[in-house]
């Protein structure tokens, strides 16, 4: 048998190749292409089956998370939100989109899709980029839960724990200072004498019958014997 010159083959060697992505070369028998890498099929017209790719389509593509293998050499195409070799990682943190290309704009904690770029913000924000903080009475993750606070007090945004108004303390703030304290936080002790009782809030004394002054110090007897024209004299001789 002849062996044939390259691009034909049969008997005689009188029928030309047909081969799409070859070497131009085909099986002088069979007239069977000789396929590049990447391309398979009796023409070698058609790319590797999704999944294979090199000589033959026999190599197994070990891309991740749905991205597109090279049918030829097998190179991974990330889907968007995805980078590393086989596109097996996420974007870092702060990036995201195709490549990982854009910065993310999420504050106060905030953590970024890696796909879209939407910002997950930490219990206490809202808003786009997390740059809101929960309007008044609510808190915690999206400012879903509500405040049990009371007296006018107001709500720790993240953990919902109660900042008492002054006067108040206890979880909810429903219980009032106890006696000779006063204030925020009922830190202050109360400066009244004389039995005298505090407010709450202020710190103002409330002085029992007979007592006077801003801390209930001076007795009325003392007030008016000092006010006595007798007296009054005695001390102008002095």
């Amino acid at each position: 048998m002849v062996a044939c010159d390259t691009g034909r083959w049969g008997l005689d060697c009188v029928s030309v190749c047909d081969c799409g992505n070859s070497d131009g070369v085909c099986d002088a028998q069979t007239g069977r292409c000789h396929c590049e890498a990447g391309f398979t099929g009796p023409r070698c017209d058609q790319k590797c089956p999704a999944g294979s790719f090199g000589p033959g389509c026999k190599h197994r593509c070990q891309c991740e998370n749905q991205a597109s293998c090279d049918h030829v050499g097998g190179a991974c195409t990330c889907k968007i939100g995805w980078t590393g070799t086989f596109c097996e990682k996420p974007c870092p943190q702060g990036f995201y989109g195709l490549d990982c290309q854009q910065k993310c704009v999420c504050m106060n904690g905030g953590l970024c899709d890696h796909v879209r770029g939407e910002c997950a913000c930490q219990p206490g924000w809202i808003g786009p980029h997390c740059n809101q903080t929960c309007p008044a009475g609510l808190y915690g993750v999206s400012c879903s839960q509500t405040c049990v606070c009371h007296n006018n007090s107001s709500c720790e945004a993240v953990s919902g724990q109660c900042e008492c108004s002054a006067g108040w303390t206890g979880d909810t703030c429903s219980q009032r200072c106890s006696p000779g304290f006063f204030g925020t936080g009922c830190a202050q002790r109360c400066l009244c004498q004389s039995g005298g009782s505090c407010d709450p809030e202020s710190g103002r004394c409330f002085c029992p019958s007979g007592w006077t002054g801003s801390a209930c110090e001076l007795g009325e007897r003392l007030i008016l014997t000092l006010n006595l024209p007798e007296y009054s004299a005695g001390l102008a001789v002095l």
